[in-house]
């Protein structure tokens, strides 16, 4: 198998990567790109590294990571440097026979049909979905898929237009970061790492309201403590949205005074690997239940994850022995206080969760299923 791996990443992270190396953007194209997948930010490099160790060969592709793609670009003497002009000349330089779109919202449906006039005569295009909403949100390239991999079925029957096949592959934790992310440092109480915006994530917001002032809690969130430009942008979709009082209720939020920037990648993993709590809520606003990454990431990491008790959250980890869950406000300050108090029997809980992560949920077991499939198709 030969398999591009085309993503995306956020422009914040790209953003603070290069104000950090100044001198990176100066650099040849692989430097720049190596440094980016160190970064480990979601499936960095580790689909490709399980091609290769099944004996294929395999790229990925940071298709939104301007100056890397742009010094790409010069070293091949392409003339054209629009972003979507790069991306098809490296797929037609590699001809892969798998091109998968770990982003299947950022490229329209044109792009993927010319994309397949440049691939070998029996190549598959693929893409992966994991967000649930409501109303759903469906990719525009979704028509002109071979497969499409989703988090979860209730994403998949959403769509009232679906790819050629549809499969499953849950999220799950790259176990190698273990080895890669050092636990060093001071321990973390309690931690909250993901968006709080106005209107999709208020409940998030209250629920995480209601425990402040019973554990030290850090939270890690572009939203709660945005820069003034992304301040105003949130304020004028607010307004144009009607969500003005949703909006202030965040800027009202006491949640505020424990905010940092978010963080990605390997950060992430190494505040995982210190929170001896990291809270989390699992597609607060839909009706259906599709197990988040955040789930895996901090379990895998050796935290107690607090999260909200949904049906289904049994069959993957045993409540309140591998993982603990709350169904209230009400509950989950209790619960929340009880680890608190003893944190021997948190840590116990945390240990269990990691033990069942690293044995049924690891990235390695999910790619398995993923390449499996992909590979049975060509």
């Amino acid at each position: 198998m030969r398999l591009l791996h085309v993503t995306t990443y956020p422009q914040d992270l790209l953003g603070w990567h290069y104000r950090r190396t100044p001198e990176l953007a100066r650099s040849p194209y692989q430097a720049q790109h190596d440094s980016l997948l160190a970064l480990l930010y979601v499936w960095s490099d580790f689909i490709v590294a399980k091609v290769r160790r099944l004996g294929g060969s395999g790229a990925v592709v940071v298709a939104n990571d301007v100056r890397a793609q742009e010094q790409w670009a010069r070293e091949h003497g392409l003339r054209e440097t629009g972003s979507d002009a790069i991306v098809l000349a490296q797929i037609r330089e590699m001809r892969p026979d798998v091109l998968f779109f770990q982003d299947s919202y950022s490229f329209s449906a044109a792009f993927v049909r010319e994309a397949r006039r440049l691939l070998p005569k029996g190549s598959l295009i693929s893409a992966y979905t994991g967000l649930a909403s409501v109303p759903p949100r469906m990719p525009e390239m979704l028509p002109e898929l071979d497969v499409l991999a989703v988090a979860g079925w209730p994403i998949a029957e959403q769509f009232p237009v679906r790819a050629r096949e549809t499969i499953v592959m849950g999220h799950g934790f790259e176990a190698s970061i273990l080895d890669r992310v050092p636990a060093s440092g001071p321990r973390i109480p309690a931690a909250f790492i993901g968006q709080m915006g106005p209107t999709l994530h208020g409940p998030r917001r209250e629920l995480l309201e209601t425990v402040a002032d019973t554990v030290p809690l850090t939270l890690y969130s572009g939203t709660l403590r945005a820069k003034p430009k992304a301040a105003l942008r949130q304020f004028a979709a607010a307004v144009v949205r009607r969500k003005l009082a949703a909006h202030l209720a965040v800027l009202r939020s006491p949640l505020r005074r424990q905010a940092r920037p978010p963080i990605y990648g390997a950060e992430m993993y190494a505040v995982l690997r210190r929170a001896d709590i990291t809270f989390n809520q699992q597609g607060g606003n839909v009706p259906f239940y599709v197990p988040n990454i955040r789930l895996f990431e901090a379990t895998g990491c050796g935290s107690c994850i607090v999260t909200d008790a949904r049906a289904g959250v049994e069959k993957l980890f045993e409540p309140d022995t591998e993982i603990v869950t709350y169904r209230s406000k009400e509950d989950l300050r209790e619960k929340v206080q009880w680890l608190t108090d003893h944190p021997r029997e948190r840590a116990a809980i945390a240990a269990a969760g990691q033990r069942r992560v690293l044995k049924d949920h690891t990235l390695d077991g999910r790619l398995d299923g993923l390449l499996g499939e992909l590979q049975s198709r060509l």
